[in-house]
C-alpha cells in the first residue's frame, strides 16, 4: 500500500486554483445519435423479448452490417473475477464478462427491462410472484442447456454469495424446464431488476463451475451463453475471446480482445497508435483527449443506469470523529463539489448531483438541500462537535483511478482549510473491494449504479451489517428502512416516486450518510469504423457484444 501524506503545500493550492480556472470550460454536445433501441412488445403484466436483434444499422448513413474482424477494446482495470457471477464485483468486471456471460434481461431507455435470455417475464403483484419464461434452445459454451435448474442455481448462488437481502422471503420454484417462478412472501419490486440485468441475472454454467476442484478456478474462466468464449487470459494484460459458433443469436465479429491498462497515459496512447479500437469507461483526462481528437463518443448522459461517484466516511464507529453528524455535515459544507465537478463536465458525461440520482432522473428530489459550499459554517459545526482544532483522517482510493485520485486530492485541499488533515492511501481494486465489504475507518471515494427505482439498494447501502458494499461502516437508519419498505411494495413507478424522493432527503439532509459528487455514464470512445457496441448507452456496466461490428 502506498501512503501519501500531503499537507497544504503548493500542490494543494494548485489543485484549488485548477478548479477555479477550469470551471469555465463548456461541454461539447454528447454523441448519441448513433445507436437506437429496439422496440419491445409489452402488455400490462407480461414483457416479451424483442422480435428483432439489437444489431441495427446506425441512423447516420444506414451502413450495411459487416461480419468479421477482431474488435480490440481497452479498459483501465484490474480484474479479479469475470466467470463466477456471485463474485463479480465492479462495473469493469461486468463489462469484461459481457462477451461470455449474458443476463436474463437488459435495461431500456425508459428504465424498464427488456427480456434477453428470457423469452418473457410476468410480474404478478396481486399474487406476490414473478414468472420467468426462459428462451428455448439456449446452451452454455460447454454444451449444457440454459434451463430452469441452471437459472435457479445462478440466482440462488449469487444471492447467497453477495448476501443479498430483500424485503420479503423468497423461494425459487421450477415450474417446468423453461419456467421459473419467484414466490415472494410480500411484494418487492426490486427483485425484477436484480434478477434480470443486475448481479442476480448473470448466467454461468453450473455444471462447469461444479466440475472444478474449487470455485476460484472459475473466477477468470467464464463459461456462459454469450456470443464469444474465452480463448486465453494473460494476467492483467489481455483477454482473448473467440466467436461462439453455436451462439443462440447472431454475432458479427470473429473475436474480441480486451486489453487491460493501469494508467491514463498508456490507454490513451494505445488508442492514438491504433493498438486498440475502443476505450471503454474512459476517465476524465482520457475522455478529454478523446473528445479533442475527434474520436466517436458512443456513451451518453443517462437518466438511469449511470454510475454515481461519492465520498463516504465511516459513520458507525463511536471512536471516530465522523460518528458525529455535525462532523459529517462540516466535511460536506467544506468542499465545493460544484467547482470540483465543473472541469469534468467538459471531459465526458459528468453531471453534478447532490443525491443518489442525477437531475434528469424521475426519482431526483429537488427539495434535497444538500450542503452548499460554506467554510465558515463548516468551522462552526466542527467547533460545536468539539473539533475546533480539526483532526486527521485516512482516505482510500483505487490507485489506477486517476479521476478519483484527483477528486480526493481536491477534497484534501478543501478540508485543510478547516483543520482536517487527510492521509491518502492508494490501494489496489481488490483491496478496495474487500474494504468496502468489511470496513475502512475513514473516507472512501466509491461508485455505485444509480438505478432510479431500486429502493432496496438504497436501503441496504445505508444499513449497518446488511452485507452490501459500503454498508459495513454506515449507521443503521431505521426511518430509511421504513420508507424503503413502503416503496418496495409499490406496483408501479408513480406509486414509489414519493417514497424514493423522501429516501434521498433522509440519506443526505437528515444523516449526511454520503457526499455525492457526480453522475457519469462510463464514457466510451471508438474509432469511426466501430459500430453498435452500445457501451455506456443504456447502462454504465453493460454493452452488447453480439451487436458490435466493424467496417474497416
Amino acid at each position: 500500500m502506498e501512503v501519501i501524506m500531503r499537507k497544504i503545500t503548493a500542490l494543494a493550492t494548485a489543485v484549488l486554483m485548477a478548479v477555479t480556472v477550469l470551471a469555465g470550460c463548456s461541454k461539447p454536445a454528447a454523441n448519441p445519435a448513433a445507436e437506437p433501441a429496439a422496440s419491445t412488445n409489452t402488455s400490462s403484466d407480461t414483457t416479451a423479448a424483442p422480435e428483432t436483434s439489437r444489431a441495427e444499422t446506425e441512423t447516420a448513413g444506414e451502413q450495411e452490417i459487416q461480419d468479421g474482424g477482431i474488435l480490440k477494446v481497452g479498459v483501465r482495470a484490474s480484474l479479479s473475477c469475470i466467470g463466477y457471477p456471485g463474485k463479480i464485483s465492479t462495473q469493469q468486471e461486468q463489462m469484461a464478462a459481457c462477451p461470455a456471460i449474458e443476463t436474463l434481461g437488459r435495461l431500456k431507455d425508459d428504465g424498464e427491462i427488456e427480456p434477453w435470455l428470457l423469452e418473457s417475464y410476468e410480474e404478478v403483484p396481486e399474487e406476490n410472484k414473478i414468472v420467468f419464461h426462459i428462451r428455448p434452445d439456449v446452451k452454455f459454451t460447454d454444451g449444457n442447456p440454459l434451463d430452469a435448474d441452471a437459472v435457479i442455481w445462478n440466482m440462488q448462488t449469487t444471492m447467497d454469495m453477495k448476501k443479498k437481502k430483500f424485503n420479503c422471503d423468497l423461494e425459487f420454484v421450477k415450474v417446468d424446464d423453461l419456467t421459473v417462478e419467484l414466490k415472494l412472501s410480500q411484494w418487492d419490486n426490486s427483485l425484477i431488476d436484480w434478477f434480470t440485468y443486475s448481479s442476480g441475472g448473470y448466467m454461468a454454467s453450473p455444471a462447469y463451475i461444479q466440475s472444478l476442484s474449487k470455485i476460484e478456478e472459475a473466477y477468470m474462466s467464464p463459461v456462459g451463453t454469450g456470443p464469444y468464449k474465452l480463448a486465453s487470459y494473460d494476467n492483467d494484460v489481455k483477454l482473448v475471446y473467440e466467436k461462439n459458433e453455436d451462439y443462440w443469436g447472431t454475432a458479427h465479429l470473429d473475436g474480441i480482445e480486451l486489453y487491460l491498462f493501469s494508467d491514463v497515459a498508456t490507454i490513451t496512447a494505445a488508442m492514438q497508435t491504433g493498438e486498440i479500437d475502443v476505450v471503454m469507461g474512459a476517465d476524465a483526462d482520457c475522455a478529454e483527449t478523446m473528445i479533442n481528437e475527434g474520436y466517436k463518443w458512443v456513451s451518453r448522459e443517462l437518466s438511469t443506469g449511470n454510475s454515481i461517484t461519492f465520498a463516504r466516511v465511516t459513520s458507525n464507529n463511536p471512536d471516530l470523529p465522523t460518528y458525529d453528524l455535525k462532523v459529517r455535515q462540516a466535511l460536506a459544507y467544506a468542499v465545493d463539489f460544484d467547482a470540483i465537478t465543473k472541469p469534468y463536465s467538459s471531459k465526458g458525461t459528468y453531471v453534478r448531483t447532490n443525491q443518489w440520482q442525477n437531475p434528469t432522473s424521475w426519482a431526483y428530489n429537488e427539495e434535497v438541500a444538500g450542503y452548499p459550499y460554506d467554510v465558515e459554517k463548516a468551522k462552526s459545526l466542527l467547533a460545536e462537535a468539539g473539533y475546533a482544532d480539526g483532526f486527521t483522517m485516512e482516505a482510500y482510493v483505487v490507485a489506477t483511478n486517476a479521476t478519483s485520485k484527483q477528486v480526493v486530492e481536491m477534497m484534501q485541499a478543501y478540508w485543510s482549510q478547516i483543520g482536517v488533515n487527510l492521509n491518502i492511501n492508494l490501494i489496489e481494486q481488490t483491496v478496495m473491494n474487500e474494504k468496502t465489504m468489511t470496513g475502512w475507518d475513514g473516507l472512501v471515494i466509491g461508485g455505485s449504479a444509480g438505478e432510479s427505482k431500486n429502493a432496496v439498494n438504497w436501503m441496504n447501502a445505508f444499513t449497518e451489517g446488511s452485507g452490501v458494499r459500503y454498508a459495513c461502516d454506515n449507521l443503521d437508519i431505521p426511518e430509511l428502512r421504513e420508507v424503503g419498505e413502503r416503496a418496495l411494495q409499490a406496483t408501479d413507478r408513480e406509486g414509489m416516486k414519493a417514497d424514493l424522493k423522501e429516501m434521498q432527503k433522509i440519506i443526505i439532509d437528515d444523516y449526511c450518510a454520503m457526499m455525492p459528487i457526480f453522475a457519469n455514464s462510463k464514457d466510451t470512445f471508438t474509432k469511426d469504423y466501430v459500430h453498435d457496441t452500445y457501451m455506456g448507452y443504456y447502462h454504465s456496466s453493460q454493452w452488447y457484444p453480439e451487436a458490435a461490428w466493424i467496417s474497416k
